[in-house]
């Protein structure tokens, strides 16, 4: 068992299987939301971490997709605000997808 499983709640849809959410009396638990967020080094396909190879060595040297994971939270945050007062998602799974597994643009230097 872990902390996770220990929380009350609805997880993220399209993250975690409907088992994963709070099963004794989740009518006491509408409003109480849990989010579960792999660290660095750790699989992750929501922000295209696989855990393995490259992923898993600059991940743990360097915190790779530290960002997309820091982005995929605030999201969470920004969703179960949402949904606490109207039981919907303001951003959907899909949404957030692309907006964790894009690509950073480098900057141009703007000088002539």
């Amino acid at each position: 068992m872990r902390l996770y499983d220990c929380f009350p709640g609805m997880s993220v849809p399209g993250v975690l299987p409907k088992e994963m959410d709070w099963q004794y009396k989740p009518s006491n638990y509408n409003h109480f939301f849990k989010v579960y967020i792999p660290g660095v080094a750790s699989t992750f396909k929501e922000v295209g971490d696989t855990g393995q190879g490259l992923d898993l060595t600059l991940g743990a040297a360097m915190g790779s997709k530290g960002e997309a994971r820091i982005i995929w939270a605030l999201i969470q945050a920004i969703n179960n605000v949402h949904r606490y007062f109207t039981n919907t998602l303001l951003i959907k799974y899909e949404a957030s997808l692309n907006r964790t597994q894009r690509k950073l643009q480098p900057l141009k230097n703007s000088r002539p």
